[in-house]
């Protein structure tokens, strides 16, 4: 007696010989809700076999009375806490107006949201230009002894107190050479112009 195998789809289906399997769909959103502190979120999802299945991460759709979105989390509207300036470094003397700011970081009770140089001690306003996340520099108009000032703000607008610095630019001065005359067209004849020496002070240019 011989036995015939009985044949199967390759694909798991088991109608066979057509071998088409059941199509399968999800019904309702390609999002859905997912938990947020103090309010409301959504995540994706994907139908796998007739089954959502949740991807990528929870994003904040709305925050509850009192709160704000923040950094796709809901913060507190009543925040009244500074942050703090923990480290600002920059060097003590300079050869230059623009100067490096080596270090600069503050720590807050929900998230610092930039910082600011200053080189007066009035505390700026949170809605001020030239706040920023981040600081490699500042710029001085002049040489001599000055005092930078470093600020930190948060996203309630709370402003940190400040940390100042002090340093001393001193420019290189570059002195002409040769004669306070020089040549100049005459018709028919010869002629003679007086010039002066500017300093030149790494961008500053003024005459003597």
């Amino acid at each position: 007696m011989i036995t015939i195998p009985t044949a199967t789809c390759s694909n798991g289906a088991t109608n066979y010989p057509t071998c088409t399997l059941p199509v399968t769909t999800c019904s309702g959103s390609t999002t859905t809700s997912c938990t947020i502190s103090n309010g409301t979120g959504t995540q994706s999802r994907t139908c796998n076999s007739g089954t959502w299945v949740s991807s990528g991460s929870c994003t904040v759709s709305s925050c509850n009375s009192g709160y704000q979105i923040y950094n796709n989390a809901c913060i507190t509207t009543t925040d009244t806490t500074k942050p703090v300036i923990t480290a600002f470094t920059i060097p003590t003397t300079s050869t230059s107006l623009t100067v490096s700011i080596s270090n600069l970081t503050a720590t807050d009770n929900v998230g610092v949201t930039g910082y600011l140089l200053t080189e007066s001690s009035t505390t700026p306003s949170a809605g001020a230009s030239g706040w920023a996340m981040q600081t490699p520099s500042y710029t001085f108009s002049s040489s001599g002894s000055k005092t930078l000032y470093a600020w930190a703000k948060d996203a309630a607008g709370n402003i940190s107190t400040s940390i100042s610095r002090t340093i001393t630019i001193t420019l290189p001065v570059v002195t002409c050479s040769g004669s306070t005359t020089t040549s100049c067209t005459i018709s028919n004849g010869s002629g003679s112009q007086s010039r002066t020496c500017k300093q030149w002070h790494l961008g500053i240019i003024r005459k003597l």
